[in-house]
């Protein structure tokens, strides 16, 4: 499910989901999560209007080892680190986080992982 903590994330917790673009937060963008199973994550698609925006995904649990979280492409076909990568990237380390920002370049819109 999909619920707002006390610092006004968005947590998600038991299931797989896309990513929105109204999934505003008051810290704006982090999204926390608590596996309790494998789950993926889907990436917006990117516009004009969203190039520069900033996302971190994080597990909160600390327990992605037993419980990977796959953050996959955009439905668009954004790619995560451009053409020719991964068109998703698994956090399998306990309490791992990764920041990805919406990007535009020669080969169109993608993710940069850093």
């Amino acid at each position: 499910g999909v619920t707002a903590d006390s610092a006004q994330s968005l947590r998600l917790s038991g299931a797989s989901t896309t990513l929105s673009e109204t999934d505003q937060t008051i810290s704006n963008d982090v999204t926390m999560i608590a596996a309790t199973a494998s789950l993926s994550v889907t990436m917006p698609n990117i516009t004009d209007s969203t190039v520069g925006r900033l996302y971190l995904i994080k597990d909160v649990a600390g327990n992605a080892s037993s419980n990977n979280i796959t953050i996959n492409q955009s439905a668009g076909g954004h790619d995560i680190d451009g053409a020719d990568n991964p068109t998703a990237i698994v956090l399998e380390s306990d309490s791992a986080a990764v920041q990805l920002l919406a990007c535009s370049g020669s080969s169109g819109f993608f993710y940069a992982v850093f």
